[in-house]
C-alpha cells in the first residue's frame, strides 16, 4: 500500500456514465470472485480438520503396527523360518505404508495452508473500488496496455527464466510487463506521461517480482519449521505410546523376578545387568529375560548371565538363531535337572555345530571314541556334561560375541535396546501417573456410574436392533407385496400412492412370470425384466423405510442433538478455535520473526536514546529531573514513555496523564500521513466512454499534481 491515501468522491446528478457503470460491473465481478475465494477458504478449513483427525488416527495405528513389527522381528529371530520372515516383511510394509500416509497427510496440511495464503492475497488484490483503489487500479480496469503487457510477460519470462532462473526471470518479466502497461496508461498524457508511467510500472514490477521471491522463500521457511513441528510432536507421541508398552511389559517382568530372586531390590539389580548385557550382545532385553527364566530352573541367579554370555559367543562363531539358543538352553537345563547326559540332549548341540563328543572327551580325559558308550551306559552326569560343553564353547568361541557386537546389524539391534530402555523411562512416568486415572475410572465404572452407563448401553443396543428389525420388515413386506401380493403389518403405513405402486409392480411381476414360465425359461427378455423388477422392489423397500415416520422422527432427534451441541459449544472458543489458531501460527513466516526482532530492538534503542539525551543535558547543566522529599521524580520537559510499572513521579497542576492506549493512538495519529481527498461534482462529461475516461483521468492527474506541489518542502 502507498503511504498516501487517495479518496475520490463522485456525484452524478443526471445518469450514471457508461464508464462508471463499466467500473462498477468489474467491481461486482471481483466481489463475486472474493465470495468464491471465501467459500474455498472455509472448505480448506473443514478439510484441515479432517486431515488433522486423519493424522491422529494414522499415528495411533502406527503405534499398533510398531508393536506388530517388534513382535514379528522377535518371532523371526527365534524361529528363522520362511513364515516368520514373511510376517516380519509384511509388518514392515504396513509400518512404512502408515508412515507414508502420515507424511502425505502432513504435506496436504501444509499445501492447504499455502492455498489459504494465496486466496487471502487474491482477495486483497481484488479489493478495488474502495478507499484503497488507486489510479492504476482504475486504468487496469479499462484494460489499457493489457495485450502488450501479456506479450512482454510471455517472451521476457521465457528468456529470463532460461538464462537467470525462475525467480530472477519472474522479476525481469514483471518489471518489463509493468513498464509497458505503465507506458501505455501514460500515453494519454503524451511523452511525459509515457516516461512517468514506464518508470512507475518498472518499479512496480520490481517490487512485485521481489515480493514473489520473498513469498517463495517464506513458504519454504514455513514448510521447513512446520515439518519440524509435526516431526517432533509425532516423535513425542510415538515415544509415549511405545514407552508405555515397553514399561508395562517390564513391570510384569520385575514382579516375576522379584518372586524368584527374593525381593524387588534384587530384581532391580538383576534387570539392570540385563539392560547392560542387551546393549552389548546380540541378545535384546526380552530375549535375555526369556532365556534367564528358563536357566533359573537349573542354575543359580549369579551364573545365568555368564552362561548366556558363553552361548552368545557360540552364536557369533556358528551364526546361530535365537531358536538354536533356545534348544541349547533346553539341553543344559534338562541335563542339570535330571542329572543325566543322554544322546538326545547332546544332539541338541551336535546338530548346531558344537562337537559334544570332543567336549566330553577333553573333560573326562578319555578318547573321543569312548564317549558315546559312556553316555549310553549312564557314566556321564548331566552337570558334568553341561559344564564340559560350556568349557568347550569358551575355548573354541570365547570373546567372539564382542566382534559380533561391532557389526552393523548387531549395532542397530543394540541401539534399539538402548532406545527401548530410554523410551521405557518415559513409559514408566506415563504409566505411573495414568494408574491414578485408570484407577479412578475403574472405581467409577464399578459403581453407580457404571450401572447407569450399562443401562444406557443396553438402550442403545435395543435402539439399533429395533431400527435394523424395522428396516428388515420394510424390505420383507415390500418384496412380499411385489412377489406374492401380500399385505403385511406395515401395509396401513404405506401411502395410497405407495400401495398403488406395489400393486402395479405385483401385476407386472405376475405377467412377466407367466411369460417366462410359458417359454420354459427361454424368454430371456422376460427373465431380465423379472430381475430388474426384483431389484427395484429391494430399492423401494429401503426407500420406504428411509421415508417412514419412524426414521423421520429419528432424524429429527439427531438434528436436535446436532443443534444442541452446536449451541452449547458456540461460546467455548478455546475448544472450537484451537485448530484455527494452530493453523494461523503455522501460517506465519519470517515476517513474524522480523516483527519480534524489531520490537526488541526498538525497546533497547528507546532506553539507550533516552539515556544518551539525559546524559547530554546533564553535561550542559540542564536539569531534566528532580525528586520531591519522598524521592518521586518530576520531569521538567515531560516524559515520552513510562519506563516500568509503578513508576513514581511528581505531577503539576495543568499537566495531563494519558493511558497507554491513548498514548499509542495519539502517536499513530501524529505519524499517519494526511490523506489527499478529491471531490469531483457535477456531470459535465461528454463524448464517448473512452473520451469521458480521458477527461476523468486528466482531472485526477491535475489534482494530484496540485496536491504534490502544495505538499513539497518550501
Amino acid at each position: 500500500m502507498p503511504k498516501e491515501s487517495l479518496n475520490i468522491y463522485m456525484t452524478v446528478t443526471d445518469q450514471i456514465s457508461p464508464v462508471l457503470a463499466s467500473i462498477t460491473d468489474k467491481t461486482r465481478a471481483l466481489d463475486k470472485e472474493s465470495q468464491e475465494l471465501q467459500q474455498t477458504y472455509e472448505a480448506l478449513q473443514k478439510a484441515n480438520r479432517g486431515l488433522i483427525e486423519r493424522k491422529t488416527e494414522l499415528q495411533k495405528k502406527l503405534q499398533e503396527v510398531n508393536e506388530e513389527v517388534k513382535e514379528a522381528r522377535k518371532q523371526f529371530k527365534e524361529l528363522g523360518d520362511e513364515a516368520s520372515s514373511d510376517a516380519y516383511i509384511k509388518a514392515q510394509e504396513r509400518q512404512q505404508k502408515l508412515r507414508n500416509e502420515i507424511a502425505a497427510t502432513t504435506k496436504s496440511l501444509q499445501e492447504n495452508q499455502k492455498i489459504y495464503k494465496e486466496n487471502i492475497e487474491t482477495i486483497r488484490k481484488n479489493d478495488v473500488g474502495g478507499a484503497g483503489a488507486s489510479l492504476s487500479d482504475v486504468m487496469a480496469g479499462l484494460n489499457i496496455g493489457e495485450e502488450l503487457s501479456s506479450l512482454a510477460l510471455t517472451v521476457s519470462g521465457a528468456l529470463a527464466s532460461s538464462a537467470l532462473g525462475s525467480d530472477m526471470g519472474d522479476i525481469v518479466s514483471k518489471s518489463l510487463g509493468s513498464a509497458i502497461s505503465g507506458g501505455a496508461a501514460g500515453a494519454m498524457f503524451g511523452l511525459p506521461g509515457i516516461a512517468l508511467g514506464t518508470a512507475l510500472g518498472g518499479v512496480s514490477g520490481l517490487i512485485s517480482g521481489g515480493t514473489k521471491i520473498f513469498e517463495a522463500k517464506d513458504d519454504a521457511f514455513k514448510d521447513y519449521y512446520g515439518g519440524l513441528y509435526d516431526d517432533v510432536k509425532s516423535r513425542s507421541g510415538e515415544m509415549v505410546e511405545s514407552g508405555s508398552t515397553i514399561a508395562g511389559g517390564r513391570e510384569q517382568t520385575r514382579m516375576a523376578f522379584s518372586r524368584r530372586l527374593g525381593g524387588e531390590d534384587a530384581a532391580d539389580d538383576y534387570l539392570a545387568q540385563v539392560e547392560r548385557m542387551a546393549a552389548d550382545t546380540n541378545y535384546d532385553y526380552d530375549e535375555i529375560v526369556g532365556y534367564a527364566k528358563l536357566l533359573l530352573n537349573s542354575y543359580d541367579p549369579g551364573d545365568v548371565l555368564g552362561v548366556l554370555r558363553d552361548l552368545s559367543d557360540a552364536t557369533a562363531g556358528l551364526d546361530l538363531s535365537s531358536g538354536d539358543v533356545n534348544m541349547m538352553i533346553a539341553g543344559l537345563s534338562r541335563m542339570r535337572t535330571t542329572g543325566k547326559a543322554t544322546q538326545e540332549y547332546l544332539n541338541y548341540f551336535r546338530e548346531r555345530g558344537i562337537d559334544a563328543d570332543a567336549a566330553l572327551a577333553d573333560s573326562l580325559g578319555v578318547d573321543k571314541s569312548a564317549v558315546s558308550g559312556m553316555v549310553t551306559e549312564g557314566k556321564v552326569s548331566g552337570e558334568d556334561a553341561a559344564e564340559a560343553l560350556l568349557e568347550y564353547i569358551r575355548t573354541e568361541f570365547g570373546g567372539l560375541s564382542e566382534g559380533l557386537a561391532s557389526t552393523y546389524d548387531a549395532m542397530v539391534d543394540n541401539l534399539g535396546d538402548i532406545t527401548a530402555t530410554l523410551e521405557a523411562r518415559g513409559g514408566d512416568a506415563y504409566n505411573e501417573l495414568r494408574k491414578e486415572g485408570v484407577g479412578a475410572e475403574m472405581e467409577a465404572l464399578g459403581g453407580e456410574l457404571g450401572d447407569a452407563i450399562g443401562e444406557i448401553n443396553a438402550i442403545i443396543g435395543e435402539n439399533q436392533a429395533r431400527r435394523e428389525n424395522l428396516q428388515d420388515q420394510y424390505m420383507r413386506e415390500v418384496l412380499d407385496a411385489v412377489l406374492n401380493g401380500g399385505q403385511g403389518g406395515l401395509w396401513d403405513k404405506f401411502s395410497e400412492e405407495q400401495r398403488n405402486t406395489l400393486a402395479k409392480m405385483n401385476q407386472d411381476y405376475a405377467e412377466l412370470k407367466e411369460r417366462y414360465d410359458e417359454s420354459g425359461g427361454t424368454d430371456w427378455e422376460a427373465g431380465a425384466e423379472l430381475e430388474a423388477l426384483y431389484e427395484e422392489a429391494q430399492g423401494l423397500g429401503k426407500a420406504y423405510f428411509d421415508n417412514s415416520a419412524e426414521v423421520k422422527r429419528l432424524n429429527e432427534i439427531e438434528e436436535d442433538e446436532i443443534a444442541a451441541i452446536r449451541e452449547n459449544t458456540a461460546g467455548l472458543t478455546e475448544a472450537t478455535q484451537a485448530s484455527y489458531r494452530l493453523s494461523q501460527q503455522l501460517s506465519k513466516g519470517r515476517g513474524a520473526v522480523y516483527l519480534q526482532d524489531a520490537a526488541r530492538y526498538a525497546s533497547r534503542e528507546d532506553y539507550a536514546r533516552r539515556g544518551r539525551e539525559e546524559n547530554a543535558l546533564s553535561s550542559r547543566g540542564h536539569i531534566t529531573e528532580r525528586r520531591d522529599l519522598q524521592g518521586n521524580r518530576a520531569h521538567a520537559y515531560g516524559l515520552d514513555r513510562v519506563p516500568y510499572d509503578d513508576y513514581p513521579a511528581l505531577l503539576h497542576e495543568g499537566e495531563r496523564v494519558l493511558t497507554a492506549g491513548q498514548a499509542r493512538a495519539q502517536d499513530a495519529a501524529q505519524s499517519a500521513p494526511t490523506p489527499i481527498q478529491l471531490t469531483i461534482t457535477g456531470n459535465s462529461f461528454t463524448g464517448t466512454p473512452e473520451e469521458m475516461a480521458d477527461q476523468l483521468a486528466e482531472i485526477i492527474v491535475r489534482r494530484l499534481e496540485q496536491a504534490a506541489i502544495a505538499a513539497a518542502p518550501k
